[in-house]
Order: C-alpha cells, then structure tokens, then sequence
C-alpha cells in the first residue's frame, strides 16, 4: 500500500526536510542538556532525576531479552482446543514492547543526565538487540501496537544519544527500523481508506492510540536517515489530526475506554503531539474535547477523590502544559515528581510464569553476595531472579512470617559460600496466624545462602515472607503472596521482593518523561466541587453523589452506546457509600492453573461481563462484550460518537439533578438485541441533609419482550462483600463498615435466590442476589428500594408499596419527610397514593409543616388530592412546590 498516493498532499515533512536538523531534536536539542543537568540539581526535578537515575542502576543488568516464538497466528487447534501458544506468545511480545519502550529510554536518559557510558552503552544495547528481531508481534498480528511502542522506543534512543552509536552500528540498528517500521506502516496505512465517521469505535481504541501517534513519532526521529520516514510522519500527523481526535473524546471531554488505558494513551499521544510543536508542527492539544479532559477525568472518574496515578503523571503533564490547564496539572502532582517508593524500580517484563499450588511443597533459595552487592532467587531448584541488595556488612539472621495464611516449614537451612550447613530449623514446623513467626540467627555471613522447603496451604489469602536480616534490619526478602504466583522479584522500598506481582505488564517507568513534560510555571489547582451530579453525554455514564468525599453515598450508572472493549453494563449501576464499595464489579479468580489460558478468559467473561453486573439476563443472555463471542453482530463502530438518532445499546433519557434528590433514566433494550422491546430503569437517589443513614435510592424497572414472546428476566446485584442473606421481602449485604438493606417490593419477593459466582476454588465464590420471573413473561416490572447504613443499629427507613391505576409507587416515611414515588405503567395516566399524572416517573414530598413538592419527569399536568397542581401543553420535567396548608 503505498502511503504517500494515499497521503497526497497532506503532511509537514516536506517543510521539516528544508531544514535539516542535528540530533537530538524531538524534545531537546544538544544545546539544551546543559540546561536538563541544571534542572536535575534543583526541586523538584532533582527527586525525579535521583529516581531515574537510581532505576536505571538497579536495573541495569536486567537481562535483555530474545525474540520469542511467535506462537499460533489461530487460538484454536483443529480439534477444537484451545492453543495456549496463542496467548504466551500475545503477551511475551507485549511485556517486552513495554521493555523496550521504556527501559532504553530509561537508559538513554540517565545518560544524558550523569555522562556515565555505562548507561550509553546498555540502552544502545537494546536499542541494536530489538532492532534485530525478526517480528515485533505475535504469528497472530505481528505488526500491531506492540512493534509501534519497540520501534518509538528505539528511535527515542537514537535521537538522544546519536553520538554514542559506531557506523557500523547505527546502519545496522537503521536498517532494522526501517525494515520493521515499513511493515508497520504499510499496514495502518489502511486506515487512510476508511471513513472515519464510520470507524470511530476502533479509531477511539487503545491500540490506534498507542500504534498511530508513535509511528508519527519515529517518523519524526529518523525524518533525516531514512527516506519512508517523512509517509510515516505525516500519517501519524494525518491520522491523529484528522482521526483519532475526532473519534477519541466525547462533548464532556469523556473518553471512550473511560479511565482504562489512560496513562498510555496520553502518554504515547502526548509524546508525539508534543514533538510535534517543538518541531514547528500544528498544536493538537488544542482542541475543544481535551479542554473537557480533566472535568471528565474529576468528576466521571472520580478523581478528585484518588487523583492521579503514577502511570498517569507523564501523559497528564504533557497535557497540562500545553492546555494550561491548573486542575490536569492538581491531577498529575499529587505525588510531586516522586516516584512511587512503594513500586519502584520495577522489573518490567515477563519471564515464565510459574503459580504456586496449595500443598504442594517448593524448596525456594535466596543466595547472597554483600561484596558484590547482588542475590538470586531460585525456586525448585530454577534461577528465577537476580537483583542488587544494599550495601551491608553481612547477613546475621533469617525470618520467616505470616500473614493470615499457613504455611509448613518442611526444612530451613542456611548455609556457607562453600555449601557447608552454618545452622538449621529442625521440622516439619507449622506457622499460624496465632504462631506467625519464625527466625534463626547465626554470625554474619558475607556470602551465603538461605534454603527453606515451604508448603503453603492457602492460596487465596496472606502471604507468606522469607527476610534476610542484617544487625537487625530488614536486607532483603521474598514473599508467597495472595495472587499465588512465583515469577520473579519486583523491589519494594520495605526491603521486600514479592515473588508474583502482577506488576510486569502494567507497571513502568515515567520518570524521563515526567522530567521532560512537567511545567513548573503552571500552579495546579484543585477542583472546585459545589455540583454532585454529572452526566458524560456521550458515554452515557451518569454519577450522583450526596457530597464529594470519600465518606459520601456516591452512585455510578451507566447506559450508554456500544464500546470496543465493552462490558456488557448498560442500565447498570454501582454504589460507594460511607468508603464501602457496596455494590460494584467483583474481583475475577484466578484460575489456579500454572499458565495463563482460556479459562481464565472465560471466568473474566462471567465476572466482567453482564453477569458480573447489576443489571438484567434475558433467557439467561447478557450483553455483546469484549470478553466472548456475541450471538449479534457488535455494533461500536457506528455506536459511538454516532448519530443521536442512531441505535444505542443504551440511552440516558432522563437526567434531574438536586441538592436533595437525583434522578436518572436509561433505556437499554438494544443491548439484548433482539429479545426486547423496552428495558427502562429509573433510579432515584434520595438525599436528605442531616442524618447520611436517612439516604436511599428507589430503583423500578419496565422490561417488555420483543415480538410478545415471554421469556425468563432475571434481575441481578452483585457486591464484592461475602455475607449476603434474605429473610422474606427483605435482604441484607454486610461490608466491613456499612451494610445495605434491599426492600423487594415487586413482585412478590417469594423467588428471590441467593447464588454463588463460578470460580474453580470455593473461597474464590461470592453470593449474589438474583431474582428471576416464575416462568417467562412478555412484561416483567421491579421495584427496589436499597438504602446504605454505616450503623449496625441503624433502623431503615419504613416503606411500603401503594398499589393503583396505570402504574405503582413506593410510600416512605422518614422522621421528617414523607416521600411518594411515582412510576406509569401504563400508555397515559397514572393515579397512586392521590396522584394523578401523565408523568414516566414522580416524587411527592411532604414535611412536617404540610407543605412540599412534586418533581414531574416528562409529564404534562399533575392533581394531587383532586386539585391541579401544573399544567403543561409540553412533556417536561419540572419542580412544583406545595404551598402549606
């Protein structure tokens, strides 16, 4: 495919190419690293320079690794199975994308900021080791974001350290760029052919946002070596510009994939718009979506309450400072330019996984050297790590603890540099949450070795930690944790390495980044927080909050269009209160099989996907989702940031926001496509000042089939807390700190059930709530009240169902207000508890004084008692208060 018939004549590079310019030009030049090492002397960059520089010394004899086999290009063998070298070769291509894109960097940098050729010397190393891969992806999509964020990584290193490389090695790392980044290229070039308002859904994807803007980037840094370099540069300025901005961000400044991806996507994006205007090209930050980032990222996120990741900081500094934006940059800063001493450094990539298995026996090794400064690991007898230890005379004792598991101490020995038995635990000896430790001391060994055989008998809990000790300080460690994996070590800054971190794929390093982006200039400043109700129009996400602090009742619901990693939650709702997250999405188990496969997938399936949900089964079917095949053809593409009068899977009809009552309405009967002809669910939050235990939420849903065909509805919640119980119309969830009181009110309450989740282990198994229809219906109504309470004697409050004409309503009596809510059932009117309305949904209020008022959604008049209270020719929503009689 030939980029530049595609391209025409769109792009910048013909201008750049007028001028050629000296390495290093993407974010510095030459005449600027004086200035960098200045900066790194003075705060607060010089917390951010010692943490780059102190990442790249521990982990500077990481090994780098091979190309991996490229696994199955199908993830079924011909017999239906599942081929489990599809998946290893999808995520060891992955881990080592990450590796590369950030460790030479890393190293690069580190350079540039002390002059010590050692850190040349390794990040041109890997730089010329990846370069001379074979592929950069899986047999699967060898040319997919993983080979974007290998080769911007390599080009990076290039552009910052150009004189460290010999002639013979810059051709050789030049001729495997262009070799790789053409393949990769030519095959985004595709998206030059599509319309992009047909695309979005993809467009708007982590991957088009990880792969585009850095193949822009290289394009960029090898603009003057290599002669396709300038297609892709101004196809990345193209498709960025011209594609995925438009398809990215929503009205609200909402992305897509919500919080999911966010460090990376504004991190690879960023780096390149931000090259992009050092080098004299056009400003993309300044567009009117991402002038709404940070409300989305506050208040859709809620941010204002966790703030910024580690992961996030590089790519919300970018756009802080080019937006000159004070609340993006609030957001990024709330660890200063620190870097996370509880993670840091962290070993980047994956070797082979190795999951330990309840009682089952492991001799683990833990091999010291204080002269030289390094330990390794081995596990059954398998070299599983290497790592630096501090400076120390000796190690002098070893202990063994616990932490709510059990574990058998079979043999513990510690032994000479020779191999000689220096001292012994004579066992088998069982540790106890009541007898939870165990040491032994010996005089000071420079060298030496510990060797302890361990059966642990839980997985699922605790951990269990093996500490080398040093004139009583904490040296170095490992642990067997709660997620059950032996890998390989990742430092923490208590002097622990935990063996099996799910820290290698997810977990990397800023720092240069962050170094470079942050604008000191810029005050950040916290949000002001006077509004608790907020609707992300084109994400359909919906959050109410009874006040803006961790000790609130805040509710998320969402119902809103098809997403490319979908999960199933339309009309779903989740509920935080009092710090509590009551009512949310579950943890998924592991398997406990020792690689990952596809039952994993399959139990994230359940878990992440409308299962998982506190919504609706129809016939026992969710929701179209990422996680497994669907029965409809997905429809994201068109979905999202479609048409308004286009198909949604879900739709918010209805927003009413107060300081006393929230409502919100969704409609989601395109998402269980083609079985239903209405889902709505109206959700009212009710918040009265004062008393937090007097707050509640009514939740009433109308469910129609398609076709009058009756089927089985099953409405579901879900919390991630273990102690769930019934006891008639009423059920009980117990968190730790609060505890939620459901009121079944419709229909009768006679087949609610208690289930538990699927998980290969029981201690893995939740109970749930599900309260399926008797049999199938063609209608099917619900009517909820739930109502968080942080006191175990807190009383709820007294509600009751009132029965009438055209509809149902839902009586509460609290110590100062009475409240009616109000929902038709039928095609015009409604008459309940003296109301009578044309409305979809109604509250009445009435204080102790006699007076109050009625809040209409979408009606036309209102009577209370006989006597008209509003009239409308339109459908609107609307408060009318009562005068006191």
């Amino acid at each position: 495919m030939n980029i530049r018939d595609l391209l025409e004549d769109r792009g910048i590079s013909g201008a750049l190419l007028e001028d050629e310019r000296p390495h290093p030009y993407l974010f510095f030049s030459a005449e600027d690293v004086p200035r960098l090492r200045e900066m790194a002397r003075r705060e607060p960059y010089r917390t951010c320079a010692e943490g780059i520089v102190r990442a790249a010394r521990l982990t500077l004899r990481n090994p780098i690794p091979e190309e991996p086999p490229a696994g199955a290009a199908q993830s079924r063998l011909p017999d239906g199975s599942y081929d489990e070298s599809f998946l290893k070769a999808t995520y060891d291509f992955l881990s080592y994308a990450y590796a590369m894109q950030y460790y030479g960097p890393l190293y690069a940098f580190a350079y540039l900021l002390t002059e010590e050729e050692v850190f040349a010397q390794r990040a041109k190393a890997w730089a010329l080791a990846f370069a001379g891969w074979e592929n950069w992806g899986p047999a699967a999509d060898p040319w997919d974001m993983e080979a974007a964020m290998i080769l911007s990584g390599a080009v990076i290193v290039y552009d910052w350290i150009p004189g460290r490389f010999s002639r013979a090695e810059r051709e050789r790392l030049l001729a495997g760029l262009r070799e790789k980044g053409r393949k990769l290229c030519e095959k985004d070039a595709y998206w030059l052919t599509q319309d992009p308002a047909a695309r979005r859904g993809s467009l708007a994807n982590n991957h088009r946002w990880r792969s585009i803007p850095l193949e822009g980037l290289a394009g960029l840094g090898l603009l003057y070596e290599v002669e396709e370099a300038r297609d892709w540069l101004d196809m990345g300025l193209v498709l960025t510009r011209d594609y995925l901005l438009p398809a990215a961000y929503g009205r609200d400044g909402e992305r897509m994939e919500g919080r999911g991806w966010l460090g990376v996507c504004l991190s690879d994006g960023g780096r390149f718009m931000e090259a992009l205007v050092r080098n004299g090209g056009p400003d993309l930050f300044d567009t009117g979506p991402l002038r709404r980032l940070s409300h989305f990222l506050i208040f859709g996120m809620e941010m204002y309450r966790s703030r910024g990741h580690y992961n996030d900081r590089a790519g919300l500094l970018a756009h802080a400072g080019r937006l000159r934006d004070p609340a993006l940059q609030w957001l990024a800063l709330k660890h200063d330019l620190g870097p996370d001493m509880k993670r840091y450094p962290s070993y980047w990539y994956n070797r082979d996984k190795v999951l330990y298995q309840p009682e089952t026996r492991y001799t683990v090794s833990l091999r010291w050297d204080a002269g030289t400064g390094r330990m390794q690991i081995e596990v059954n007898g398998v070299l599983r790590d290497r790592q630096d230890i501090e400076p120390v005379e000796g190690i002098d004792r070893v202990t063994l603890q616990i932490e709510g598991d059990r574990v058998e101490i079979v043999s513990l020995e510690v032994l000479d540099a020779a191999g000689g038995v220096v001292d012994r635990l004579d066992g088998p000896v069982a540790l106890t949450d009541e007898r939870g430790a165990t040491a032994l001391g010996f005089p000071s060994l420079r060298a030496g070795e510990i060797r302890a055989s361990l059966r642990k008998y839980r997985s699922d809990t605790g951990q269990a930690m093996l500490m080398l000790m040093s004139g009583g300080r904490r040296v170095r460690g490992i642990a067997f944790t709660g997620e059950h994996e032996i890998a390989k070590a990742v430092e923490e800054m208590d002097g622990t390495y935990t063996l099996g971190v799910a820290a290698a794929k997810g977990l990397y390093f800023h720092g240069p980044w962050e170094f470079l982006f942050y604008d000191e200039s810029l005050t950040p400043a916290a949000p002001k927080k006077d509004v608790t109700g907020f609707h992300f129009r084109d994400l359909g996400l919906v959050k109410l909050h009874d006040t803006l602090n961790a000790e609130g009742v805040h509710v998320t619901f969402t119902s809103g269009p098809e997403v490319s990693k979908e999960q199933g939650d339309k009309n779903a709702f989740t509920l935080v209160a009092f710090g509590e997250r009551l009512l949310s999405p579950l943890r998924t188990p592991k398997t406990g099989a020792a690689a990952l496969t596809q039952a994993q997938y399959d139990l994230t399936a359940w878990y992440q996907g409308t299962p998982g949900r506190n919504t609706i089964l129809v016939d026992g079917r969710g929701q179209p989702t990422v996680h497994e095949e669907s029965p409809v053809p997905r429809e994201y593409e068109l979905q999202w940031l479609g048409r308004e009068d286009g198909a949604k899977s879900g739709r918010i009809e209805e927003t009413y926001f107060s300081r006393d009552y929230d409502y919100v309405r969704g409609e989601a009967a395109h998402a269980y496509r083609p079985l239903l002809e209405t889902y709505r669910r109206h959700l009212m939050f009710l918040k009265p000042q004062g008393d937090p235990d007097l707050r509640y939420l009514v939740l009433f849903d109308e469910i129609e089939t398609a076709g009058d065909r009756p089927r089985q509805i099953e409405w579901r919640l879900l919390s991630p807390y273990g102690k769930v119980t019934v006891a008639g119309e009423t059920s009980r969830i117990e968190g730790r700190a609060a505890w939620m009181h459901i009121r079944h009110l419709w229909p009768e309450a006679s087949t609610v059930r208690i289930d538990n989740t699927p998980a290969p282990r029981d201690a893995d198994r939740q109970p749930y709530l599900r309260f399926p229809t008797p049999e199938p219906v063609e209608k099917a109504h619900y009517l909820h009240l739930l109502q968080p309470l942080r006191s175990a004697e807190a009383e709820p409050v007294s509600a009751k169902r009132v029965m009438g004409d055209g509809g149902i309503g839902i009586r509460v009596n609290g110590p100062d207000v009475t409240a009616l809510a109000v929902f038709r059932t039928g095609d015009e009117t409604v008459t309940v508890g003296g109301l009578t309305t044309d409305a979809r949904a109604s509250l009445v209020r009435w204080g102790k004084d006699g007076g109050g008022s009625v809040v209409l959604h979408g009606g036309t008049f209102a009577e209370l008692n006989g006597r008209r209270v509003f009239n409308s020719v339109d459908a609107v929503s609307v408060l009318v208060e009562l005068p006191v009689e």
